[in-house]
């Protein structure tokens, strides 16, 4: 089974668009099926995919395919099996660290003259720039041979195998290639759920929303935080410094260039004290509960060997609460506990770590929590609280096997919004206010979040530019109400089409400049022209409708947009938007772009164009009130 782009010269990479249906923009590839000598039972091969993928293999379903040889059974197993392969390869992406949520469509199936079994299908899959063209044929062809071994079944499937070598083949090749971190899938997901559009920018960046309604966004750091503030808050003993001098409580600490001398700072501030890389953060490097001079030399090392630059810092009591602060108000805070199993009454926590281990090893690898430890550590923690491997904890009771939650080893986060004291929100914001942040994840050391900070004794550990959002299920519940509150004047602008000869460009211009008036900033560009906001001409280094529709997308100047449509050019490319505020029919024939040797298009293309866009058209069936009452109200 291959995969092949069906990419045309005249469309440059950034130039797929949105299609009926579908909500993200796509672009076509041709794709290869060999059906198998007896006919798949698709019951049982998607059994087979549950069972290999979990939970990720469940999207939703592909739109169905267009095409005249749909009428026989190897037609509809041709069909089903390239649904499958668009599922397969949407969740192999996702894995990888490539936001592809939408598995795409099959377009039109043809069987081979000569073979019934071989069938060639010309399918739309998620674009995202130039991940996309690395990913997706790639992408096609891995789940075409595991879905041709599922459909197959004569050998049992060595699963852990398989994820094993996927895993190192191609997800975390992919996962470099998208430079995309703990957040941006979530979020992306989250913005996808809540029908904000959004755009690949390159590299890790996206832009959510259009025009000026658009933000910047880099995992979970996003355009408007301070670069001044970013830089101060990733250094621990220059964020302390800071948030002293606002009056804050911070850690007490002191940079130590060696063991002696680190050993003389934990006599100065005295035991217990923490170990820490001054620069680093995800807990890499720390060392807590360090109460004499043989665990600091050890704990030094630990930290040295992440950085040059090692605090000795007074231990404060309690654990760390991760308040997450957007736009002056805390939307969720977490408990960041340690790794830990929950007693039941029945099972020993030996017994409880292997359930807990057996559980994780039936998810994907890409999939899987940190693992629960059973080593001298763990124990350890078991003995500072009176157990050891072979005690069975009462049911709900919680057995710490690690002191710290951090990234390398994993946590059982808990969501404490609801006890959340109102003073240490306020202290959270203000927080994220001196750093200039407008996304923050400012960690607070207490024994108590119900209680107010200054009753005990809490310090504010860390303000982190870049928090972990969507790494828990907790986390994933209130990301629809941060993005809400990131964008609270929504994600969109109006966006009309008019669609006509020379004549259409007088009506474009009359609905521009009764924005203008209105003191709302509409531009206006054609295939060929691009007009801003006050009528006057911008000149952009790009041409074709739909590339100068994204630069526009993308402008913060614009807040509302007409395209004037001139040529059939949407019909190969798919639409800009998803969504269009109005559709306008003027008069005159299209020029065509799909066929270089005539200059206008057919009148048949003109009506499909004309269709395309009314599929596109909010509040279909309705009528559309004018363009330019929508902006006012918008």
């Amino acid at each position: 089974m291959a995969a092949e782009s069906t990419r045309t010269p005249r469309l440059p990479l950034a130039q797929w668009g949105y299609r009926p249906g579908l909500r993200q923009p796509v672009c076509p590839i041709r794709l290869h099926l060999q059906l198998p000598t007896v006919a798949p039972a698709w019951p049982a091969v998607d059994r087979r995919l549950r069972a290999f993928f979990g939970d990720a293999a469940d999207v939703d379903p592909p739109a169905d395919a267009i095409g005249d040889n749909l009428d026989s059974a190897a037609a509809a197993d041709a069909l089903a099996l390239a649904q499958r392969v668009l599922r397969v390869a949407a969740c192999l992406q996702r894995a990888g660290g490539i936001p592809a949520f939408c598995p795409g469509s099959v377009g039109r199936l043809q069987a081979d003259d000569r073979d019934r079994r071989t069938w060639t299908a010309l399918v739309f899959v998620p674009f995202i720039g130039s991940l996309s063209a690395r990913t997706s044929a790639q992408a096609l062809r891995i789940a075409g041979h595991i879905l041709q071994q599922f459909m197959a079944a004569l050998t049992p499937i060595d699963r852990d195998a398989s994820w094993q070598r996927l895993e190192e083949e191609v997800m975390a090749p992919w996962r470099r290639l998208s430079a995309s971190g703990v957040s941006t899938l979530p979020v992306l997901r989250a913005a996808q759920d809540a029908n904000i559009p959004w755009f690949h920018l390159g590299g890790d960046l996206y832009q959510l929303g259009w025009g000026a309604k658009g933000i910047g966004l880099r995992r979970s750091a996003v355009a408007s935080d301070s670069a001044l503030g970013t830089k101060i808050a990733q250094h621990k003993q220059h964020a302390a410094d800071r948030l002293r001098l606002a009056g804050l409580p911070a850690p007490d600490h002191i940079m130590v260039p060696n063991e002696e001398s680190a050993l003389r700072a934990a006599d100065q501030l005295g035991f217990p004290v923490v170990i820490k890389p001054a620069n680093r953060d995800r807990g890499e490097g720390v060392t807590v509960d360090v109460t004499d001079a043989e665990q600091l030399k050890r704990a030094y090392q630990r930290a040295a060997s992440c950085s040059t630059q090692v605090l000795v810092e007074r231990q404060a009591p309690g654990y760390c609460h991760r308040l997450v602060v957007c736009r002056g108000q805390v939307v969720y805070a977490i408990e960041r506990l340690p790794r830990s199993v929950v007693g039941d009454g029945r099972h020993s926590v030996s017994e409880l770590i292997r359930q807990g281990n057996a559980a994780r090893q039936k998810q994907p690898p890409w999939d899987r929590d940190k693992p629960y430890p059973d080593d001298a550590e763990a124990e350890q923690q078991l003995k500072a609280a009176g157990m050891t491997f072979n005690t069975v904890p009462a049911p709900g009771v919680r057995v710490m096997l690690r002191r710290i939650e951090s990234t390398a080893e994993g946590g059982d986060p808990r969501g404490c919004t609801d006890g959340l004291h109102p003073e240490n929100a306020d202290l959270a914001v203000r927080a994220a206010a001196l750093f200039g942040l407008t996304v923050a994840g400012v960690d607070l050391m207490t024994t108590d979040i119900s209680r107010p900070w200054y009753e005990t004794g809490a310090v504010i550990n860390e303000v982190n530019p870049m928090p972990s959002l969507g790494s828990n299920a907790y986390s994933r519940e209130h990301l629809p109400e941060l993005l809400v509150r990131l964008m609270p004047a929504g994600a969109r602008i109006p966006v009309a089409a008019i669609v006509g000869a020379e004549s259409a460009l007088a009506r474009a211009r009359e609905l521009q400049a009764a924005h203008w008036k209105q003191g709302c900033a509409c531009f206006l560009t054609s295939h060929a022209v691009t007009l801003a906001a006050d009528g006057r001409p911008l000149v952009l280094a790009c041409s074709g409708l739909m590339a100068r529709a994204h630069a526009l997308l993308l402008d913060p100047r614009v807040e509302a947009l007409v395209l004037l449509i001139q040529t059939d050019e949407l019909l190969d490319s798919g639409l800009p938007v998803d969504r269009l505020t109005a559709v306008e029919d003027a008069a005159g024939p299209l020029r065509s772009v799909s066929n270089a040797a005539r200059a206008l298009c057919v009148a048949d293309r003109r009506n499909s164009l004309l269709q395309l866009l009314r599929q596109f058209e909010a509040d279909i069936g309705k009528p559309a009130p004018a363009f330019s009452e929508r902006c006012r109200g918008r």
